[in-house]
């Protein structure tokens, strides 16, 4: 005979599973709607930014590892007192070099990672014993090559966020001069505020006169006053 406690049991269950159901699907809903939200404020964002401080290309900020040339073309426009600088190749060659470099650690852990299993199956087969076919020897031997690769991998990684943060700053310097520091300390802390400081931005217009930026000191703005005070008393003189 059906036991009737026992389905009114598993309806319980699964109404108060229901709302656990339903919740998530909100959530993960939410969370995927953010996404492509902070995406899009991103893309466009940089697109304006690239396109108004003078880049040649900003549809690169819509292409994959292009967008770090737009990114450095873009710092390359703040032109301070040291001169005129060339982040747009160092930052691309850092980024792919990086991604290159990913991918090769990943193809030798990958390749660890079978080594092991193979060599388990068949000391397994064998009859062996398992901790004679792993001694400190053979595991340092193994792993070598992916902790040379790590390595590699996390130098590149530190020099390239470096420079991104360094071409990240000179660009919110051209349009935001005074608060550029702050911005930047907020992209680091809260990666996704990068998106929405990048379209805040970019429909603003550039703060710094044609994308360039040359402090001039009060030393170097007195001497301008003299000399130019200077060649007036000449002419006065001449002309008498």
């Amino acid at each position: 005979m059906l036991d009737l406690s026992v389905i009114s049991e598993i309806v319980r269950e699964f109404n108060g599973m229901k709302g656990l159901i339903v919740f998530q699907i909100i959530l993960h809903s939410l969370v995927g709607i953010g996404a492509v939200v902070l995406v899009y404020l991103g893309l466009v964002g940089f697109y304006n930014m690239f396109k108004k401080a003078g880049g040649k290309r900003p549809y690169f900020a819509f292409i994959p590892f292009l967008n770090q040339y737009g990114l450095g073309e873009c710092a390359d426009a703040l032109i301070t007192d040291k001169g005129k600088k060339n982040y747009k190749w160092v930052l691309t060659v850092l980024y792919c070099v990086t991604e290159v470099c990913s991918l090769v650690t990943g193809f030798v852990f990958l390749k660890l990672l079978v080594d092991i299993i193979n060599k388990v199956v068949f000391t397994l087969e064998a009859g062996l014993d398992i901790e004679l076919a792993f001694t400190p020897a053979i595991l340092v031997n193994m792993t070598t090559p992916l902790l040379i690769t790590a390595a590699i991998l996390a130098i590149l990684s530190l020099v390239y966020i470096i420079f991104y943060y360094i071409c990240l700053y000179r660009v919110y310097k051209i349009y935001s001069q005074s608060s550029a520091a702050g911005l930047l300390v907020l992209a680091i802390l809260i990666p996704i505020s990068r998106p929405i400081i990048a379209y805040v931005l970019g429909r603003k217009e550039p703060v710094l006169n044609q994308c360039s930026y040359i402090p001039a000191s009060p030393i170097s703005l007195d001497l301008d006053g003299e000399e130019a005070s200077e060649n007036n008393e000449n002419k006065e003189t001449g002309e008498n």
